[in-house]
C-alpha cells in the first residue's frame, strides 16, 4: 500500500475548516450507524479542481435518504480527519479512500441516479437486508448478525467491539475468508446432488456476487481472491 500524499489534486488539501457549498455524488452504499447514517461523497469540483478522495458526511437521521449514484448539494465545514488517543482514524479512513469530513453539514438531493450500477443495486439490497435484520432482532444481536453477514460495523457498540477485541475475534466483524468460506459451504451444500466439480462454477459465481454485494472493499476483494 502506497502512502497518501496531500496535493492540490486531493480533497484533504482543501480540508482547512472552510465552509463548502458544492455538488457531490454519493460514491458508496450509505452505512447505518448507531446515531444516524454515514455517506461517502465525491466532490465534483472545488476551486476549479475535481479532487481525488472521498468526503465523509454523517446525517443524524437513521433513514436512508440518498443512495449510491445520487447527485446532492452539500453545505458544511470541510475538515481533515483527526486522530484521537493513539487511534489513527485518518489512516483507517484512508484505506477506504476517505480524506476529509463534512462537519455540521447538510445534504439536499439534486437528482437520483438515472441508471443505478450493479454495485448500487446490490448495495440497496444490502441495506434492505440490514433493515430486515434490525426488525427481526433486537440490539446488539442485530448489529452482530449484520457484521457477520455483510461486514457493516456502523451499529457495533463500543462495548461489543471491545469484547471482540479482547477475545481476538475482531476479524469476524470484517469481510474475510470466514465469510467467503461460509458462502462456499452454503452453495455447495445446497447443490449436494451435483458432482463436486459441477458445484465449483456456481460457488465461484456466488462468491463474486457476494463480494460485490458487500461493497467490493479491499478486504472483501482480497478474501475473494
Amino acid at each position: 500500500q502506497t502512502t497518501h500524499v496531500r496535493t492540490p489534486d486531493t480533497i484533504d488539501f482543501y480540508a482547512d475548516g472552510r465552509t463548502l457549498d458544492a455538488k457531490a455524488i454519493v460514491a458508496k452504499t450509505p452505512e447505518r450507524r448507531i446515531k444516524g447514517t454515514r455517506y461517502l461523497l465525491q466532490i465534483e469540483e472545488i476551486d476549479g479542481v475535481k479532487p481525488h478522495g472521498l468526503v465523509r458526511a454523517d446525517d443524524a437521521r437513521t433513514d436512508i435518504r440518498f443512495h449510491q449514484g445520487d447527485s446532492v448539494h452539500i453545505h458544511g465545514t470541510l475538515s481533515g480527519i483527526e486522530d484521537d488517543e493513539g487511534v489513527l482514524y485518518s489512516r483507517i479512513a484512508a484505506i477506504k479512500g476517505v480524506y476529509a469530513t463534512l462537519d455540521h453539514g447538510s445534504l439536499q438531493l439534486i437528482s437520483s441516479a438515472s441508471s443505478p450500477s450493479v454495485l448500487a443495486f446490490l448495495g440497496n439490497q444490502k441495506l434492505k437486508l440490514e433493515a430486515r435484520i434490525s426488525v427481526l432482532f433486537s440490539e446488539p444481536y442485530a448489529a452482530l448478525l449484520t457484521g457477520l453477514l455483510t461486514g457493516s460495523q456502523g451499529r457495533i457498540t463500543p462495548t461489543l467491539d471491545d469484547a471482540f477485541s479482547t477475545t481476538g475475534l475482531t476479524h469476524m466483524l470484517a469481510i474475510s475468508g470466514f465469510n467467503i468460506t461460509l458462502v462456499l459451504s452454503l452453495v455447495q451444500g445446497a447443490l449436494f446432488f451435483l458432482p463436486k466439480k459441477w458445484r465449483l462454477v456456481p460457488a465461484g459465481i456466488a462468491v463474486v456476487i457476494f463480494t460485490l454485494f458487500v461493497g467490493a472493499s479491499a478486504s472483501a476483494v482480497r478474501a475473494c481472491i
